[in-house]
Parts: C-alpha cells; structure tokens; sequence
C-alpha cells in the first residue's frame, strides 16, 4: 500500500533571505546524528479491512535550537493517522520525534530556518521517518505501507 503526504495549504510567510548568504549558510552545514528522541504506536481498531479507501494524514513540525555557535540542534516530529476516507475516528496513529544536529559555519537564525524546515530538513529526516512506519506497520501485523520519498523542490 502506498500513502500520498498530504498538507494543509497554510500561507506562511517566509522571511526575506538573500540567496548567496543562505547558499553559503547551506554550504557549511554537516550533519552530525539524527536519532530517535520518542515514538509511539496506536493501533485503535482491532482489524483494519485496506480493502476500503483510507486517507493517510501526515503532519510535521520543526524546531530549533543553537547549543552554541557551531552546532545546532534541530527537532523534528512526524505523526500519521490513519482513518477510512469519511471518517474522523483513527484506525490507528504513529508519532516519531527525531533529534537531528548539524555542525554549521554560521549559525542558523529564524529566517533560515524557515526555508530550512520545508526543503533541506525532510531531505535528512523523511527516510527515517519512512522506515519507522514501514516497520510499524509489520510489528502490528498490518500489510506493508510505503510512504513517497521526498524530492527537493
């Protein structure tokens, strides 16, 4: 079974950074770990008949922060429920929190950030995120579940 990521269309306004200076910011940024920080699994309904459309919601938020000049410790969390299309009770749910740290040559500053989170960032933490709830999935008896890979934009 393959699932499509779906976002809300929220307009958010995107500080102005000068090209150069965030190509640069880009060019000196290593990441260092990613890990798990929390995870959970809910599997609310005892069977799940896939034979009937399902709608997969997937949301994701961001944040960060500077532990000192040179390294910045960045939180991402993902959480997918999963319903029968029409309806709002969950047949199940799955949250990850991954802690991710990059070495940078500048730090990261808010209005990095923000472009950061929606391109850069899930290009390091989706397959991970892919994985876990592929695997969730076969630990809870269910049939195989493939998210989309993530493609730069």
């Amino acid at each position: 079974m393959m699932a499509k990521k779906k976002t809300a269309a929220v307009p958010v306004e995107t500080p102005s950074v000068d090209k150069k200076e965030y190509r640069q910011f880009i060019g000196g940024l290593q990441l260092k770990d990613i890990s798990v920080r929390r995870n959970s699994t809910q599997r609310i309904a005892k069977t799940i008949d896939f034979s009937r459309k399902v709608d997969v919601n997937i949301n994701d938020k961001a944040s960060f922060a500077m532990q000192d000049e040179s390294i910045c410790d960045i939180v991402q969390e993902y959480t997918l429920h999963l319903s029968y299309q029409g309806e709002k009770t969950p047949l199940l749910t799955i949250e990850c929190e991954f802690d991710v740290v990059y070495r940078v040559s500048k730090p990261m500053t808010d209005a990095y950030f923000e472009i950061f989170k929606k391109t850069s960032l899930p290009l390091n933490t989706w397959p991970y995120w892919r994985e876990f709830v592929h695997s969730s999935f076969a630990r809870m008896g269910l049939p195989p579940f493939i998210l989309p890979v993530v493609r730069q934009a």
